[in-house]
Protein backbone atom coordinates (compact mmCIF):
# COMPACT_ATOMS: atom_id res chain seq x y z
CA UNK A 1 0.00 0.00 0.00
CA UNK A 2 1.32 3.40 -0.32
CA UNK A 3 0.20 6.70 1.77
CA UNK A 4 -1.59 8.20 -1.27
CA UNK A 5 -3.92 5.44 -1.65
CA UNK A 6 -4.70 4.76 2.32
CA UNK A 7 -7.28 7.69 2.22
CA UNK A 8 -9.43 6.24 -0.45
CA UNK A 9 -9.10 2.84 1.07
CA UNK A 10 -8.71 2.78 4.58
CA UNK A 11 -11.81 0.40 5.76
CA UNK A 12 -10.18 -2.21 4.42
CA UNK A 13 -6.41 -1.15 5.05
CA UNK A 14 -5.46 -4.30 7.47
CA UNK A 15 -2.20 -5.72 7.74
CA UNK A 16 -0.53 -4.42 5.07
CA UNK A 17 2.88 -3.09 4.39
CA UNK A 18 4.43 0.41 3.77
CA UNK A 19 7.91 1.91 3.05
CA UNK A 20 8.81 5.51 4.39
CA UNK A 21 11.00 7.63 5.65
CA UNK A 22 10.30 8.57 9.17
CA UNK A 23 9.67 12.81 9.06
CA UNK A 24 9.00 13.52 12.69
CA UNK A 25 9.44 11.24 16.23
CA UNK A 26 7.20 12.80 19.24
CA UNK A 27 6.63 10.93 22.27
CA UNK A 28 3.27 11.29 24.27
CA UNK A 29 4.05 12.84 27.36
CA UNK A 30 4.30 11.57 30.79
CA UNK A 31 1.83 13.26 32.13
CA UNK A 32 -0.75 12.08 29.46
CA UNK A 33 0.40 8.56 29.39
CA UNK A 34 -2.47 6.27 29.87
CA UNK A 35 -2.57 1.79 29.52
CA UNK A 36 -5.41 2.41 26.76
CA UNK A 37 -3.05 4.74 24.80
CA UNK A 38 -0.17 5.06 22.43
CA UNK A 39 3.36 6.06 23.52
CA UNK A 40 4.45 7.94 20.85
CA UNK A 41 3.73 9.06 16.81
CA UNK A 42 6.42 8.80 13.94
CA UNK A 43 5.08 10.64 11.29
CA UNK A 44 6.06 8.98 7.35
CA UNK A 45 6.38 10.31 4.02
CA UNK A 46 6.43 8.48 0.56
CA UNK A 47 6.16 11.11 -2.34
CA UNK A 48 2.57 9.81 -3.20
CA UNK A 49 -0.62 11.44 -2.33
CA UNK A 50 -1.73 14.73 -2.43
CA UNK A 51 0.85 17.14 -1.24
CA UNK A 52 -0.34 18.24 2.09
CA UNK A 53 0.59 17.15 5.98
CA UNK A 54 -1.87 15.84 8.10
CA UNK A 55 -2.67 17.40 11.33
CA UNK A 56 -0.77 16.57 14.18
CA UNK A 57 -2.98 14.92 17.58
CA UNK A 58 -4.09 18.28 18.85
CA UNK A 59 -3.51 17.04 22.45
CA UNK A 60 0.22 16.11 22.24
CA UNK A 61 0.71 19.27 19.87
CA UNK A 62 -0.35 21.27 23.04
CA UNK A 63 1.90 19.81 25.13
CA UNK A 64 4.77 19.89 23.15
CA UNK A 65 4.03 23.57 22.18
CA UNK A 66 7.21 24.76 24.30
CA UNK A 67 10.03 22.56 22.56
CA UNK A 68 11.76 23.37 18.94
CA UNK A 69 9.56 22.25 16.65
CA UNK A 70 11.80 21.43 13.33
CA UNK A 71 11.91 23.40 10.55
CA UNK A 72 9.26 22.28 7.16
CA UNK A 73 6.89 19.00 7.10
CA UNK A 74 8.13 16.97 6.03
CA UNK A 75 12.12 19.38 7.12
CA UNK A 76 14.67 20.00 6.11
CA UNK A 77 16.74 17.18 7.32
CA UNK A 78 14.58 14.52 5.31
CA UNK A 79 15.87 16.57 1.98
CA UNK A 80 19.38 16.33 3.15
CA UNK A 81 19.10 12.41 3.42
CA UNK A 82 17.23 12.14 0.26
CA UNK A 83 20.16 13.98 -1.28
CA UNK A 84 22.54 11.91 0.18
CA UNK A 85 21.07 8.57 -0.68
CA UNK A 86 20.74 10.32 -4.77
CA UNK A 87 24.55 11.41 -4.37
CA UNK A 88 25.93 7.67 -2.98
CA UNK A 89 26.40 5.16 -5.62
CA UNK A 90 25.47 1.94 -5.11
CA UNK A 91 28.03 -0.65 -4.07
CA UNK A 92 27.15 -2.77 -6.51
CA UNK A 93 28.22 -3.19 -10.13
CA UNK A 94 24.69 -2.74 -12.02
CA UNK A 95 23.27 0.74 -13.25
CA UNK A 96 21.84 2.39 -10.33
CA UNK A 97 18.00 3.57 -10.08
CA UNK A 98 18.71 6.78 -8.88
CA UNK A 99 21.23 7.98 -11.74
CA UNK A 100 20.40 11.10 -13.40
CA UNK A 101 18.54 12.23 -10.59
CA UNK A 102 18.90 15.56 -8.72
CA UNK A 103 18.21 16.01 -5.06
CA UNK A 104 14.76 17.82 -5.02
CA UNK A 105 14.55 21.29 -3.46
CA UNK A 106 11.12 20.29 -1.47
CA UNK A 107 8.58 17.61 -1.62
CA UNK A 108 5.53 16.50 -2.66
CA UNK A 109 3.05 13.97 -1.77
CA UNK A 110 1.05 13.57 1.82
CA UNK A 111 2.37 13.35 5.45
CA UNK A 112 0.99 10.71 7.56
CA UNK A 113 0.92 9.73 11.07
CA UNK A 114 1.82 6.63 12.49
CA UNK A 115 0.55 5.40 16.20
CA UNK A 116 2.80 3.13 17.95
CA UNK A 117 1.53 1.36 21.00
CA UNK A 118 4.44 -1.05 22.26
CA UNK A 119 6.50 0.13 25.03
CA UNK A 120 9.40 -1.72 24.23
CA UNK A 121 9.16 -0.53 20.63
CA UNK A 122 9.00 3.11 21.54
CA UNK A 123 11.65 2.37 23.53
CA UNK A 124 14.13 1.24 20.99
CA UNK A 125 12.77 4.46 18.71
CA UNK A 126 12.98 6.94 21.54
CA UNK A 127 16.08 5.65 23.71
CA UNK A 128 18.39 3.57 21.61
CA UNK A 129 17.70 5.48 18.92
CA UNK A 130 16.53 2.54 16.44
CA UNK A 131 15.27 4.72 13.86
CA UNK A 132 15.67 9.06 13.37
CA UNK A 133 14.25 11.64 11.20
CA UNK A 134 15.16 10.84 7.90
CA UNK A 135 15.37 7.26 8.50
CA UNK A 136 13.97 4.92 5.49
CA UNK A 137 11.84 2.24 7.36
CA UNK A 138 9.63 -0.67 6.25
CA UNK A 139 6.29 -0.69 8.29
CA UNK A 140 4.66 -4.62 8.44
CA UNK A 141 1.23 -5.25 8.93
CA UNK A 142 -0.03 -1.87 9.66
CA UNK A 143 -4.10 -0.76 10.22
CA UNK A 144 -5.76 2.24 9.49
CA UNK A 145 -7.90 4.27 11.90
CA UNK A 146 -9.71 7.23 12.26
CA UNK A 147 -8.83 9.59 14.75
CA UNK A 148 -11.17 12.53 16.08
CA UNK A 149 -7.77 14.49 14.19
CA UNK A 150 -7.76 12.86 10.99
CA UNK A 151 -6.71 9.13 9.62
CA UNK A 152 -3.82 7.57 11.42
CA UNK A 153 -1.88 3.86 10.79
CA UNK A 154 -0.98 2.04 13.43
CA UNK A 155 1.79 -0.16 14.77
CA UNK A 156 0.47 -2.38 17.22
CA UNK A 157 1.86 -5.76 18.79
CA UNK A 158 1.24 -7.58 15.52
CA UNK A 159 3.50 -5.20 13.48
CA UNK A 160 6.86 -4.52 12.92
CA UNK A 161 9.27 -1.81 12.12
CA UNK A 162 12.51 -2.30 10.17
CA UNK A 163 15.05 0.13 9.28
CA UNK A 164 16.08 0.33 5.46
CA UNK A 165 19.79 0.21 4.22
CA UNK A 166 20.16 3.84 1.95
CA UNK A 167 20.61 1.43 -1.21
CA UNK A 168 17.59 -1.00 -0.52
CA UNK A 169 15.66 -1.20 -3.76
CA UNK A 170 12.51 -0.01 -2.37
CA UNK A 171 14.18 3.41 -1.22
CA UNK A 172 15.24 3.86 -4.78
CA UNK A 173 12.05 3.34 -6.61
CA UNK A 174 10.12 5.68 -3.71
CA UNK A 175 12.81 8.17 -4.92
CA UNK A 176 12.67 7.66 -8.59
CA UNK A 177 8.79 7.49 -8.38
CA UNK A 178 8.68 11.17 -6.78
CA UNK A 179 11.01 11.99 -9.17
CA UNK A 180 8.54 11.42 -11.70
CA UNK A 181 5.37 13.48 -10.10
CA UNK A 182 8.00 16.46 -9.82
CA UNK A 183 8.80 16.27 -13.90
CA UNK A 184 4.81 15.93 -14.19
CA UNK A 185 4.25 19.42 -12.29
CA UNK A 186 3.03 17.83 -8.86
CA UNK A 187 2.65 21.22 -7.02
CA UNK A 188 5.23 20.40 -3.32
CA UNK A 189 4.01 20.91 -0.32
CA UNK A 190 3.32 24.07 0.73
CA UNK A 191 4.88 23.48 4.76
CA UNK A 192 7.77 21.01 2.88
CA UNK A 193 11.40 21.94 3.88
CA UNK A 194 13.60 23.53 1.21
CA UNK A 195 16.86 22.11 0.84
CA UNK A 196 20.06 23.71 1.82
CA UNK A 197 22.16 25.49 -0.49
CA UNK A 198 25.12 23.90 1.23
CA UNK A 199 24.02 20.83 -0.17
CA UNK A 200 23.10 21.23 -3.10
CA UNK A 201 26.24 23.32 -4.20
CA UNK A 202 26.98 26.68 -5.13
CA UNK A 203 25.77 25.91 -8.87
CA UNK A 204 22.10 25.42 -7.40
CA UNK A 205 21.93 28.27 -5.28
CA UNK A 206 20.30 30.25 -7.78
CA UNK A 207 17.81 27.31 -8.53
CA UNK A 208 17.22 27.29 -4.72
CA UNK A 209 16.72 31.36 -3.84
CA UNK A 210 14.47 31.12 -7.16
CA UNK A 211 12.20 27.92 -5.54
CA UNK A 212 11.77 30.20 -2.08
CA UNK A 213 10.61 32.97 -3.87
CA UNK A 214 8.14 30.60 -5.91
CA UNK A 215 7.42 28.60 -2.85
CA UNK A 216 6.22 32.00 -1.10
CA UNK A 217 4.14 33.08 -3.87
CA UNK A 218 2.80 29.51 -4.13
CA UNK A 219 1.33 29.66 0.02
CA UNK A 220 -0.39 32.78 -0.43
CA UNK A 221 -2.46 31.86 -3.37
CA UNK A 222 -4.66 29.30 -1.38
CA UNK A 223 -7.03 29.09 -5.19
CA UNK A 224 -3.73 26.82 -6.82
CA UNK A 225 -4.83 23.97 -7.61
CA UNK A 226 -3.35 20.61 -6.52
CA UNK A 227 -2.22 18.42 -8.93
CA UNK A 228 -2.66 14.44 -8.74
CA UNK A 229 -0.99 11.73 -10.38
CA UNK A 230 -3.43 8.90 -9.78
CA UNK A 231 -7.21 8.90 -9.98
CA UNK A 232 -7.31 6.35 -6.30
CA UNK A 233 -5.34 9.88 -4.83
CA UNK A 234 -8.37 11.92 -5.55
CA UNK A 235 -10.12 9.76 -3.36
CA UNK A 236 -8.73 11.04 0.39
CA UNK A 237 -10.78 11.90 2.88
CA UNK A 238 -11.39 14.74 2.80
CA UNK A 239 -11.37 14.74 -0.99
CA UNK A 240 -10.15 18.19 -2.69
CA UNK A 241 -11.56 20.58 -4.17
CA UNK A 242 -10.55 20.75 -7.78
CA UNK A 243 -7.62 19.20 -8.73
CA UNK A 244 -6.33 18.47 -12.61
CA UNK A 245 -6.09 14.45 -13.59
CA UNK A 246 -4.58 12.38 -16.42
CA UNK A 247 -7.43 9.54 -16.81
CA UNK A 248 -8.11 7.34 -20.05
CA UNK A 249 -12.62 7.41 -20.71
CA UNK A 250 -13.80 3.88 -20.91
CA UNK A 251 -17.36 4.44 -21.84
CA UNK A 252 -20.25 6.59 -21.16
CA UNK A 253 -23.24 6.24 -18.53
CA UNK A 254 -25.91 5.82 -19.36
CA UNK A 255 -23.68 3.37 -21.99
CA UNK A 256 -23.94 5.34 -25.31
CA UNK A 257 -23.59 2.76 -28.73
CA UNK A 258 -22.16 6.11 -30.41
CA UNK A 259 -23.82 4.39 -33.65
CA UNK A 260 -25.92 7.28 -34.68
CA UNK A 261 -26.25 11.06 -33.94
CA UNK A 262 -29.57 9.63 -32.15
CA UNK A 263 -27.79 7.67 -29.45
CA UNK A 264 -26.71 11.82 -28.27
CA UNK A 265 -30.53 11.68 -26.81
CA UNK A 266 -29.70 9.23 -24.54
CA UNK A 267 -27.06 11.28 -22.97
CA UNK A 268 -29.80 14.06 -22.09
CA UNK A 269 -31.76 14.37 -19.33
CA UNK A 270 -35.66 15.62 -19.89
CA UNK A 271 -36.60 18.56 -17.58
CA UNK A 272 -40.45 19.18 -16.31
CA UNK A 273 -40.90 21.59 -19.18
CA UNK A 274 -40.19 18.95 -22.05
CA UNK A 275 -36.86 20.75 -22.71
CA UNK A 276 -33.49 18.48 -22.72
CA UNK A 277 -30.57 19.04 -20.31
CA UNK A 278 -27.00 17.52 -21.05
CA UNK A 279 -26.67 14.88 -17.67
CA UNK A 280 -24.25 12.20 -18.09
CA UNK A 281 -21.04 10.53 -16.59
CA UNK A 282 -17.73 9.46 -17.81
CA UNK A 283 -16.60 6.28 -16.39
CA UNK A 284 -12.72 7.26 -16.24
CA UNK A 285 -9.73 4.63 -15.16
CA UNK A 286 -5.98 4.73 -14.97
CA UNK A 287 -3.47 2.13 -13.29
CA UNK A 288 -4.91 2.89 -9.97
CA UNK A 289 -8.95 2.99 -10.09
CA UNK A 290 -11.71 3.44 -11.71
CA UNK A 291 -14.08 6.70 -11.26
CA UNK A 292 -17.35 8.02 -12.44
CA UNK A 293 -17.09 11.60 -13.76
CA UNK A 294 -20.45 13.42 -13.97
CA UNK A 295 -20.60 15.81 -16.60
CA UNK A 296 -23.19 18.58 -16.95
CA UNK A 297 -24.70 21.79 -19.21
CA UNK A 298 -22.07 24.03 -20.34
CA UNK A 299 -19.42 21.64 -19.71
CA UNK A 300 -20.88 18.92 -21.82
CA UNK A 301 -22.00 21.42 -24.59
CA UNK A 302 -18.68 23.17 -24.54
CA UNK A 303 -16.83 19.09 -25.29
CA UNK A 304 -19.47 17.76 -27.84
CA UNK A 305 -19.73 21.87 -29.66
CA UNK A 306 -23.52 21.45 -29.79
CA UNK A 307 -26.40 22.19 -27.50
CA UNK A 308 -29.35 20.45 -26.34
CA UNK A 309 -31.30 21.81 -29.06
CA UNK A 310 -29.01 20.70 -31.57
CA UNK A 311 -29.92 17.26 -30.30
CA UNK A 312 -33.16 17.44 -30.50
CA UNK A 313 -33.51 18.75 -34.44
CA UNK A 314 -31.05 16.16 -35.17
CA UNK A 315 -28.90 19.26 -36.66
CA UNK A 316 -25.81 17.96 -38.82
CA UNK A 317 -23.68 19.74 -35.92
CA UNK A 318 -24.89 16.15 -33.71
CA UNK A 319 -22.23 13.75 -36.49
CA UNK A 320 -19.07 15.98 -35.70
CA UNK A 321 -20.31 16.02 -31.63
CA UNK A 322 -20.89 11.85 -32.35
CA UNK A 323 -17.35 11.91 -33.91
CA UNK A 324 -16.04 14.07 -30.95
CA UNK A 325 -17.80 11.93 -28.38
CA UNK A 326 -15.97 8.57 -30.37
CA UNK A 327 -12.48 9.71 -30.14
CA UNK A 328 -12.68 10.62 -26.68
CA UNK A 329 -13.95 7.13 -25.74
CA UNK A 330 -11.77 5.15 -28.01
CA UNK A 331 -8.74 6.98 -27.93
CA UNK A 332 -5.66 4.97 -26.70
CA UNK A 333 -4.07 7.74 -24.96
CA UNK A 334 -4.32 9.25 -21.75
CA UNK A 335 -6.94 12.35 -21.66
CA UNK A 336 -6.39 15.52 -19.00
CA UNK A 337 -8.67 17.23 -17.29
CA UNK A 338 -9.93 19.41 -14.79
CA UNK A 339 -12.58 17.97 -11.47
CA UNK A 340 -14.14 19.29 -9.12
CA UNK A 341 -15.67 17.12 -5.75
CA UNK A 342 -18.85 17.85 -4.28
CA UNK A 343 -20.75 16.32 -1.11
CA UNK A 344 -24.19 15.11 -2.57
CA UNK A 345 -27.45 15.57 -0.52
CA UNK A 346 -26.74 11.43 0.69
CA UNK A 347 -23.51 12.95 1.87
CA UNK A 348 -21.59 10.94 -0.81
CA UNK A 349 -18.49 12.42 -2.51
CA UNK A 350 -19.27 13.08 -6.22
CA UNK A 351 -16.81 14.27 -9.04
CA UNK A 352 -17.83 16.83 -11.10
CA UNK A 353 -16.22 17.41 -14.71
CA UNK A 354 -14.97 21.00 -14.99
CA UNK A 355 -13.11 21.02 -18.46
CA UNK A 356 -11.14 18.60 -21.13
CA UNK A 357 -7.86 19.21 -22.38
CA UNK A 358 -7.86 19.53 -26.07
Amino acid sequence: ISIGLVGAFEQTISDRDLTAIVTDITPVPLHLRRCDLNRGYIRIWDGTGPSYADPVDPIVHGAMANMPQPRGDPPEKVLIEIAKIIKEKSPHDFPDICDGMEAPLALCGRVMNVKIWEEPLWNLIEGENFIHVGSFVRLRNIKCKKEDFGICLSVDSKSSITPLPFDAYEVKCMLRDHQTRIDQGVPTNLVSGILPKRVHGSHQAQNIDRFREDSNETKSDSSKKRLHSKLGECLVKPAPASFHIQFKVLHTIPKCKLSSAEDLKELCFRNKDGSLSFRFALHVTDSSTELDILCFGAVARKILRITEDDVVTSSSKCEEALATLKSIVTSESSTNGTIRSTLGKDNKIYFVLRSLED
